[in-house]
């Protein structure tokens, strides 16, 4: 979806378009890589599902977040706010780091990590938007 409202202008171009279409195509094949298997009569382990997969999907899920900022870009013509920005990074080496690491413990606190860090981040944009 593109986001018009923060944007110096309300007009349409076909950059923002495609930053719009290319992030929910990103989002898309996260959730498809996530899912792989399930449909069908064999048994699936989940957990193996996702090591199988797991860099595929965080390196997916990184290019989102590029996708996301490149977004903001074209949109107002600047980087996003420091804060989101600050989040963008963390969440951004996070991912990296769970493509790259296949260590059981470092993904069971990344699942806490991220509930926390996504509660985070929408208070203090709803702060920032008071």
């Amino acid at each position: 979806m593109v986001n018009v409202r923060n944007a110096k202008s309300a007009r349409l171009d076909i950059p923002a378009i495609r930053h719009g279409l290319a992030e929910h195509d990103l989002y898309l094949q996260v959730r498809g890589i996530g899912l792989s298997g399930l449909f069908g009569e064999e048994i699936v382990d989940l957990k193996q599902n996702f090591y199988a997969h797991r860099g595929w999907f965080f390196s997916l899920a990184f290019a989102n977040i590029v996708v996301s900022v490149c977004k903001d870009v074209v949109l107002d013509g600047t980087l996003p706010h420091p804060t989101n920005l600050a989040f963008h990074a963390v969440v951004g080496v996070t991912l990296l780091i769970g493509a790259l690491t296949p260590g059981e413990r470092y993904h069971k606190a990344l699942v806490v990590f991220g509930i926390g860090a996504f509660v985070l981040y929408i208070v203090l944009l709803y702060a920032r938007m008071q």
